[in-house]
């Protein structure tokens, strides 16, 4: 796992020293297994004889399993949508699954498409329903690693998200592994989920 982390106004100041003090009390509440499970998800994967569906549904497994870990040190709680008014970046394998649990067919993109940060700020997921991700259990990877490790999700709103950058984690190996199984440094075909699902 790795850090990203910039600071910007006193506040954001204050909020990322918060950060940093509750994702190291994350880090070091994590269990040696789930980091070693974690460290080695790539190659568990690439052993994997199933389809790009079934392996990406591992990977999310366990992702799921350090944001459960990661619960008591994050603002983000069921109720707050605010990351799912941004830019939310998927690949087509993940546009088969949420379409194989919902039926609403996604759109065949034709080349990839990357939109430029904040375009779209302040723009509502799809498949944001009363608040709530009516597609949680099939949240695409992005949506699933993106944690607030603030203490609160003053900075989470859309309108001030890019404002200040706070400490995130990239689960390094659970990232290689999204990435091998749907291709996406190989030219996968992605896009919003917008773009995918208008």
């Amino acid at each position: 796992m790795t850090e990203n982390n910039a600071v910007g106004s006193t506040d954001a100041e204050q909020a990322h020293a918060e950060a940093l003090q509750q994702r190291d009390l994350f880090m070091a509440g994590v269990s040696q297994e789930l980091l070693r499970e974690e460290d080695v998800i790539a190659r568990t994967i690439g052993l994997m004889n199933s389809g790009a569906r079934s392996k990406l549904r591992k990977v999310y497994a366990l992702v799921d399993k350090l944001v459960d870990a990661a619960g008591p040190f994050v603002a983000c709680k069921q109720g707050c949508s605010a990351c799912c008014h941004i830019n939310i970046n998927i690949t087509e394998v993940e546009a088969q699954i949420i379409e194989d649990q919902t039926g609403r067919r996604y759109t065949r993109l034709t080349a990839p498409i990357r939109h430029p940060e904040g375009k779209f700020t302040g723009v509502p997921c799809p498949f944001l329903a009363d608040g709530a991700c009516s597609i949680y259990s099939v949240r695409p990877f992005v949506c699933r690693h993106h944690l607030s490790f603030n203490l609160d999700a003053y900075w989470c709103a859309p309108e001030r998200a890019h404002l200040a950058e706070m400490p995130m984690i990239t689960f390094g190996g659970a990232k290689q592994a999204h990435h091998e199984i749907t291709r996406l440094d190989a030219g996968a075909m992605h896009g919003d989920i917008r773009d995918f699902f208008p």
